[in-house]
């Protein structure tokens, strides 16, 4: 108890000194809170992505997850054997696909504009994103529990 109250003294305490600062002042301590937390999220500390926050729940049920790789990418050869498996393993209705950076894709895949390899989307029928993988650990425990997570 005694270290619950601690941390609310010291959150009043910081809300105390942030009021105080200048117009200037707040935005620099917001940029920095900003750039922080970018990098806790790509050194895997943070597992919360604000897009997943935001996109959950809207558009339609999720029918498919694509893994949009290119051949001539390191991470994305990492990370085929785990699609591999999770797809050998996998017996649930969403439909898992992959596509590669070259191949000629149906225009519901190309909306996307993927600039980054590998890219995971969660899409329903239209082909509207409803989610994106980006766990830290990207293996097919992870994958399958990404997928089951938008399974109804």
């Amino acid at each position: 108890m005694n270290i619950l109250k601690s941390m609310i003294k010291f959150v009043k305490n910081l809300l105390t000194k942030f009021n105080r600062l200048t117009l200037l002042g707040k935005l620099l301590a917001l940029v920095v809170v900003y750039c922080v937390y970018n990098v806790a999220v790509q050194m895997g500390w943070v597992q919360f992505n604000i897009s997943n926050y935001i996109l959950e729940g809207m558009g339609g049920e999720a029918t498919e997850f694509v893994f949009y790789h290119w051949k001539d990418c390191g991470f994305c050869k990492q990370m085929m054997p785990h699609w591999q498996k999770l797809k050998s393993n996998y017996s649930g209705k969403i439909k898992l696909v992959a596509l590669e950076k070259d191949d000629q894709m149906d225009a519901k895949y190309k909306k996307h504009k993927i600039s980054s390899y590998p890219t995971l989307l969660m899409l329903d029928k239209e082909g509207t994103k409803v989610g994106e993988f980006n766990a830290p650990k990207r293996t097919v425990e992870e994958l399958d529990k990404f997928v089951k997570k938008y399974e109804k």
